[in-house]
């Protein structure tokens, strides 16, 4: 993506509802030209670059350069017979079936650049209140791509360590004091993680480092390593201090 500057993009995903008409229908066709020109009015949205059936250019043979050349939603077929035509136009298009209308006619996609300056967690969003009042309509609009896909996931990953981690705090302390049985220790552990916790996340904040789906796995990774690091130490210390007393005069009059 950086290499060929390539754009975000949102994949809007307009489907057909059970026993319901397919996209490829006079009612499906007007809602899709609808939702092409209201998604382009959003501020989140590049609306010069939103390609759909509505924006496909449909170049007929004989065009002269003065004619107007028309895209496949210009007019929207009045008639199954006019549906049927308008489809096989689609399909001999060479971007028409499978990129911008199913095979079936049961589903369709509209590609939205998202506008500069915008984040992808703000597009989503807002893309997701401006879809949920059109939920009553009978078709419905998914949010899809690997944008969308990342946002999702990383709200799922945060949503996990929101709980996993305190449950991994309290299961180590419970751990440490059973292992090492001073509460002295644990306050010990536990204030290295958070100190080294800090450290990380606000060297990565200086440094403009963002965090992604790969970093979000940070917390638990420098908590293992940092508890891990402590026990060590700790366990060192005992030994020491345990050899020390057997070697002291005090230790061998005892002995």
């Amino acid at each position: 993506a950086r290499t060929f500057r390539e754009p975000d993009q949102i994949i809007l995903l307009v489907s057909a509802r059970p026993g319901g008409p397919p996209v490829a229908s006079v009612a499906g066709l007007r809602f899709l030209r609808e939702v092409d020109v209201h998604l382009r009015d959003l501020p989140v949205v590049d609306g010069d670059n939103v390609r759909s059936l509505a924006s496909l250019l449909e170049p007929q043979a004989g065009l002269s350069a003065l004619q107007h050349i028309r895209d496949f939603l210009t007019d929207i077929p009045a008639s199954p017979a006019a549906v049927a035509d308008f489809r096989a136009r689609v399909r001999r298009h060479p971007l028409g079936e499978g990129l911008f209308l199913s095979a079936d006619g049961s589903a369709a996609a509209v590609y939205a650049r998202l506008a500069e300056g915008v984040t992808r967690q703000e597009a989503v969003e807002a893309l997701e209140d401006w879809i949920r009042p059109r939920a009553v309509s009978g078709f419905d609009l998914r949010l899809t791509g690997p944008v969308v896909a990342e946002v999702l996931l990383g709200r799922s990953v945060l949503r996990d360590l929101a709980w996993t981690i305190p449950i991994m705090v309290v299961v180590m302390s419970l751990l440490l004091y059973g292992c090492l049985r001073t509460p002295g220790a644990v306050v010990a552990v536990m204030a290295e993680v958070l100190v080294v916790l800090v450290c990380v996340f606000g060297a990565m904040g200086h440094a403009g480092v963002p965090v992604t789906l790969v970093t979000t796995v940070l917390p638990v990774v420098v908590m293992a390593l940092a508890v891990a690091d402590e026990i060590h130490f700790l366990e060192r210390l005992q030994a020491f201090q345990a050899t020390a007393a057997d070697t002291s005069p005090a230790g061998r009059r005892g002995a």
